[in-house]
């Protein structure tokens, strides 16, 4: 999450032949790619409207296991759907500790 944040960090800690998928970014990412080449990794994109319909059950059948096994997430804010744009706006000021949660009416 957030590339543009993140991903020299990332490279900093990743294992020899490790994967970076970068599924959020809110900016561009300056990053020496020399970081890649030391530790052979490879730096993927994902989108998850470009799924196909298996992989994309796979993912979330995952996902639900690890959520029922106690992840926590942190949620900051819950906006009732008419703030919607609000939510957008704080979302990406970037100030938000957590999740923001839209209700419906």
């Amino acid at each position: 999450m957030l590339a543009n944040v993140n991903l020299e960090k990332d490279l900093a800690v990743i294992a020899k032949n490790g994967r970076i998928v970068i599924v959020g970014s809110r900016g561009s990412v300056d990053f020496n790619p020399r970081e890649t080449m030391a530790r052979n990794a490879a730096i993927f994109g994902m989108l998850v409207k470009n799924m196909t319909p298996e992989p994309y059950r796979a993912h979330m059948f995952r996902l639900k296991a690890t959520l029922e096994s106690g992840l926590k997430i942190l949620i900051s804010e819950k906006l009732p759907i008419e703030q919607a744009s609000l939510a957008h706006q704080r979302v990406l000021g970037d100030k938000q500790p957590g999740k923001i949660v839209l209700l419906p009416q």
